[in-house]
């Protein structure tokens, strides 16, 4: 029974990153924010994170992405907090 839930989690967490794209390709940054948030409650990680702060990113909020990426250490995340630091300028130094 247990594994049959864990396969249930990783099909949702699979169908919500998948909703979570498709709405951010078709700029329903709203939808995908949701989206996300709901994934990285549901499993938090530092691809779940990026996933989000990319939503905020696209919305135009890099004040919200710097706080969801502030302490991440992955690469692709560091990457996208230079961005936003970029983005907002020198407001923030």
């Amino acid at each position: 029974h247990a594994c049959s839930l864990g396969a249930v989690a990783a099909d949702m967490n699979e169908t919500l990153w998948a909703y979570c794209q498709s709405s951010l390709q078709n700029h329903l940054y709203e939808n995908a924010i949701f989206l996300a948030e709901r994934l990285c409650a549901e499993t938090p990680s530092e691809a779940s994170r990026l996933l989000l702060a990319n939503c905020h990113y696209a919305s135009g909020a890099p004040a919200r992405a710097c706080a969801i990426l502030g302490n991440c250490s992955a690469p692709q995340n560091r990457y996208l907090l230079a961005l936003c630091h970029v983005k907002l300028g020198p407001h923030l130094e």
